[in-house]
């Protein structure tokens, strides 16, 4: 964490501490974290010495542009889930609009193709102006 945050020869620290990502004063101290560490949201022993469970900083500062670490801003999420949660961070919502013209925002387009029965690859044929549309629905980029 302090690494990644301000160690500028760190692999992760154009991802992190280049956009500002910061440690709260009081977990620089290594033993406050330590005391802390029991009390962040969703801790669980078995899990994090099993490494089932990862420390995130992104749940609840979705909105936030400077993030931080922190007993208050921190929350322990299952690796898998914290792994979607990533991924669905990078992803770039579009516009589906469905045979009669109604419009919707989707951030997921494999789950979003899965629900309304259409193809992925269709879709993003229409999305790269290789089709106009694809069982009568039109995708555009946002």
């Amino acid at each position: 964490m302090i690494n990644r945050c301000y160690n500028k020869n760190s692999t992760e620290y154009k991802r992190y501490g280049a956009k500002g990502v910061q440690v709260c004063d009081r977990w620089k101290n290594f033993t406050n974290f330590l005391e802390d560490l029991p009390h962040i949201e969703n801790f669980n022993k078995e899990q994090f010495y099993n490494n089932e469970i990862e420390l995130d900083k992104d749940f609840k500062q979705q909105k936030c542009q400077e993030k931080i670490y922190s007993l208050r801003t921190c929350i322990f999420l299952l690796c898998k889930d914290n792994a979607l949660l990533a991924k669905i961070a990078t992803m770039k919502p579009i516009i589906a609009i469905d045979p009669d013209n109604n419009e919707y925002e989707v951030i997921n387009i494999s789950k979003f193709c899965k629900e309304n029965n259409l193809n992925k690859g269709n879709v993003y044929k229409c999305l790269n102006k290789q089709r106009k549309h694809h069982k009568n629905w039109k995708f555009k980029r946002l």
